[in-house]
């Protein structure tokens, strides 16, 4: 590595402000300079901005935490702004608190649940599970356990699937512009109040988008923009009024129309449907939006489950909670240190305590089990070349599609005592980074968890 890469050098600290245990460590930003018993130390990457290759991009700042050893790096996103980067000690701790948002949703769904057999249960009852390692990441994952593949509900099997998702999007984005096509992102909301059955909003939420799909009105508009097919993805959010599901959609178009010549014409059969299935006439300002290009880029980039997990919970301004705020919340509480001062200013200001969170996930979770998030219209994937489309659950129980190694395997007792231990993370760790500690883990494990069951 080049020494110029490598050499951290200490300075005098700037006028930071760091968020510390009250914003989780995760921002900094000008203000006050810290106080002389501040037991975080700055220092500076000393990287040449013009080397393409450095292991650092610039504007890192690397701060040790005096008390604890742990060293802590703050990317600049924005002018005067750092956020802090994920290591791989972050890498183990997302992936542990994953587990504990599952472990918490199994309660409150119980042990009869889909959810509850995903990473329990074995594929084939004759065969143990592995552990492998990824050549590529050296990244750990079990393979051989059933896999529920919910993308609403698993904190464990959204991100995995979702992430295949993107890149099946983000590829369909980049062909259809090959092919000459424009690509546009529409956003369609409905009028929503507080106290509102979201499963009556939702099943009419579909129902005014069918009216943009079909009938003569509608083959008609999309033969007037040059509709050549859609990419449509499900969401929802909780605020101030109640549960808001919505579409956006990556439009793929053969036109010269404006997105604002698209919204035009998307518009009435919009508006009509949404009044038809009972939802009343949206917002002509907010109810319908269409925007060019950059923006539908913008948008396959941060969606997922792995944004939203990893760093959707830490966005600036939140004036709403997705489900999987929710689920953290009723897994760690309010006050966890991965809750920022603004989600939590949000969940103050919407009275959701614990309890309230885990009632809110519980109304979502009978809503939306069973739905698609992500519908391609007909034949887009075939005109693409993409191939046929998985399952999600076929996605969530698939080996990832780099190279692997099997460094143990998990026989029956073992497997037990990991879940009574609710050790997937635990033995994960050890099999990246020692993997000839295992079986003195495992001993541990089984001594305190031990036993026998039948699956």
């Amino acid at each position: 590595m080049n020494k110029a890469h490598s050499h951290r050098l200490q300075v005098p600290p700037s006028p930071l402000v760091m968020g510390g245990a009250e914003a989780g460590l995760n921002t900094c930003k000008p203000g006050a300079a810290p106080q002389p018993s501040d037991p975080l130390v700055e220092r500076r990457e000393l990287i040449p901005s013009s080397d393409t290759k450095a292991s650092q991009p610039s504007g890192i700042i690397i701060l040790a935490d005096k008390t604890t050893g742990e060293i802590l790096e703050f990317e600049e996103t924005r002018p005067g702004i750092h956020e802090r980067r994920h290591t791989d000690t972050d890498a183990q701790e997302i992936r542990r608190q994953r587990y504990e948002m599952k472990a918490a949703a199994e309660k409150v769904l119980g042990n009869g649940s889909r959810l509850f057999k995903c990473q329990r249960m074995r594929i084939d009852k004759t065969k143990d599970i592995q552990i492998k390692i990824s050549t590529e990441s050296g990244k750990g994952f079990f393979s051989g356990f059933q896999a529920c593949g919910s993308v609403w509900l698993c904190a464990v099997c959204a991100p995995k699937v979702t992430e295949r998702r993107k890149v099946e999007v983000a590829q369909a984005v980049e062909l259809a512009k090959a092919q000459g096509f424009k690509v546009m992102l529409l956003t369609g909301t409905a009028p929503h109040g507080l106290g509102d059955d979201v499963r009556v909003v939702l099943a009419a939420l579909k129902k005014g988008w069918k009216h943009t799909s079909q009938g003569r009105k509608a083959h008609d508009m999309r033969q007037e923009i040059g509709h050549v097919g859609s990419i449509r993805v499900l969401e929802t959010t909780y605020g101030e009024n109640g549960w808001h599901p919505h579409f956006h959609a990556l439009l793929i178009l053969d036109t010269d129309m404006t997105p604002a010549q698209v919204e035009e014409a998307w518009w009435p059969l919009w508006r009509d449907g949404c009044v038809k299935a009972g939802l009343g006439e949206p917002s002509r300002k907010h109810g319908l939006k269409v925007e060019d290009g950059s923006r539908a880029a913008q948008y396959v980039t941060k969606w997922g489950m792995e944004h939203e997990l990893t760093k959707g919970h830490l966005k600036k301004g939140k004036s709403s909670l997705t489900p999987w705020d929710l689920m953290r919340v009723m897994a760690f509480g309010p006050d966890h240190f991965t809750i920022s001062p603004e989600l939590r200013e949000t969940l103050q200001r919407l009275a959701i305590d614990q309890d309230r969170a885990r009632a809110l996930w519980f109304i979502y979770a009978q809503a939306f089990k069973g739905n698609r998030q992500l519908y391609w219209s007909n034949g887009l994937r075939k005109l693409l070349g993409l191939g046929l489309e998985k399952s999600d659950e076929e996605v969530a129980a698939a080996d990832p599609e780099e190279t692997a190694l099997t460094v143990a395997t998990v026989n029956n007792t073992q497997r037990l005592a990991l879940i009574r231990g609710r050790a997937w993370s635990d033995v994960l760790i050890v099999a990246e980074h020692d993997p000839a500690g295992l079986p003195d883990l495992w001993r541990e494990l089984i001594t305190k968890h031990g036993g026998r069951h039948e699956e």
